[in-house]
């Protein structure tokens, strides 16, 4: 292993765990996108080409994503978002075809078409918790290319993202809480 795969893995992991910890979706395919060009070149130091594959369709995904969001910020899923998000999945399917080489280079298959999904819908509950799978599946794949440093990172990223999805779900049982309190005192005045 050499300084720049070490390197690339520690900021690729650090722009990953900063997209669970934000709630802009925006944001989020933007510190995304700067983590995957990272990745994808810790994979080809690696030789990792089922992952590098992936790497470069989420790239591709976050820029669509990107450019999408700035034309129509709607929060509601249109044709055209079902559309990319099959052109996406065929396109996983195609790399996952092409680099198959043992049942384990699926893993990163997998773990990117959970993602893609999570980032694709526009809810950050979603978001976060299908973040948890696709991180489980992650872990496997750099298990079975000997990626020691990205094993330790991917599972750091695991509980800052448990950590986080925990956090985010209090502060919306709590807040759903508050409303019931306030509209139940607002019907009784």
């Amino acid at each position: 292993m050499t300084i720049e795969y070490i390197l690339c893995v520690c900021i690729s992991y650090i722009f990953l765990g900063t997209t669970y910890l934000i709630h802009k979706r925006r944001w989020i395919l933007i510190f995304n996108f700067l983590s995957l060009v990272f990745n994808g070149i810790s994979y080809s130091l690696l030789g990792a080409w089922a992952g590098l594959g992936v790497v470069v369709i989420a790239i591709l995904r976050n820029i669509l994503f990107i450019i999408q969001d700035k034309f129509d910020p709607c929060n509601k899923t249109k044709v055209d978002d079902y559309i990319i998000l099959a052109v996406l999945l065929i396109a996983s399917l195609l790399v996952a075809w092409k680099t198959y080489d043992t049942f384990f280079s699926l893993f990163t298959i997998v773990a990117s078409v959970i993602y893609t999904i999570s980032v694709w819908q526009k809810n950050i509950k979603v978001y976060k918790i299908l973040g948890l799978i696709s991180s489980g599946f992650s872990i496997a794949y750099s298990a079975f290319i000997n990626s020691i440093f990205a094993i330790i990172f991917e599972s750091c990223l695991f509980i800052v993202t448990l950590i986080s999805t925990i956090i985010y779900l209090k502060k919306q049982k709590l807040q759903k809480t508050q409303n019931t309190i306030n509209f139940v005192e607002n019907s009784t005045k």
